[in-house]
């Protein structure tokens, strides 16, 4: 009986492994199609029912009209709500998106936010160093001046809170300052994924953050130099949004207090 039982289950396992790609293929085409729409109907309610505080947004479009362009660094876990307020406030963004069918969706409702999605970005460490991917977000800016990068700069697999190198190299090579951004809401559901995205409900309050412009240091072109850069925006992008929950009243996670050091 449990032989039997072991080959049903190896069977049902080749079965599937079989059929899953013809399965994925046209339910990953379902899904662009379907789900950034229902995004953005989802977050008009949200925006349309909710207090909205989003004046630091437009300082950061002024700073990028006045510096020829800006790189905003942000948490992943905003990603859901922050390109939809962006476009609200008038402020078009270009945006490296992964590869795969998560970084089609995401490129889908960028698109549909009227923003400009670089793909390029991948899940695996390896291919996010891909040869070249810098000069192609320098080469976005240079040819939109007055354009804002937005990084999410513990993407796209983590681990959450912690600061990757590529917004600071593009800022550093292209000459533009960084600016610190943060949006965040009184009540939000948070997924179970690594980065326990932030999905903000109705009849909310949603308030924006800005630190800056930061401009790289003299010494960034060393790796000791872009090292403690890299370290000192990191705690800075932390407090940020340790600020955030405190000022709505809310516990924030462990990997942020790490963050601080």
């Amino acid at each position: 009986m449990e032989a039997q039982t072991r080959r049903a289950r190896g069977l049902r396992q080749r079965l599937w492994h079989r059929l899953r790609p013809q399965l994925s293929r046209p339910l990953a085409r379902l899904a662009r199609a379907l789900l950034p729409p229902l995004q953005q109907a989802y977050l008009r309610l949200v925006f349309a029912t909710s207090k909205v505080d989003a004046a630091a947004l437009r300082s950061a479009r002024d700073w990028a009209e006045q510096q020829g362009g800006l790189v905003g660094l942000f948490w992943h876990e905003e990603i859901y709500a922050l390109p939809y307020l962006c476009a609200r406030e008038g402020i078009r963004v270009h945006a490296l998106v992964g590869h795969g069918d998560a970084g089609d969706l995401v490129a889908a409702a960028l698109e549909r936010c009227g923003h400009v999605p670089i793909r390029g970005g991948a899940s695996r460490r390896r291919s996010r160093r891909a040869p070249g991917l810098v000069h192609r977000l320098i080469a976005a800016l240079r040819e939109s001046p007055g354009a804002i990068l937005a990084l999410a700069v513990d993407g796209t697999h983590g681990p959450a809170h912690e600061l990757k190198l590529g917004g600071l190299v593009v800022a550093r090579e292209a000459g533009l300052p960084i600016a610190l951004v943060r949006v965040w809401f009184r009540r939000c559901l948070r997924l179970p994924t690594w980065d326990r995205l932030a999905i903000p409900l109705p009849w909310n309050e949603i308030r924006c953050w800005l630190e800056g412009p930061h401009a790289a240091p003299a010494d960034a072109h060393s790796d000791a130099g872009l090292e403690r850069w890299r370290a000192e925006l990191e705690r800075a992008l932390a407090a940020q949004a340790l600020r955030s929950y405190s000022e709505f009243g809310a516990s924030p996670p462990e990997t942020l207090a790490r963050s601080i050091g």
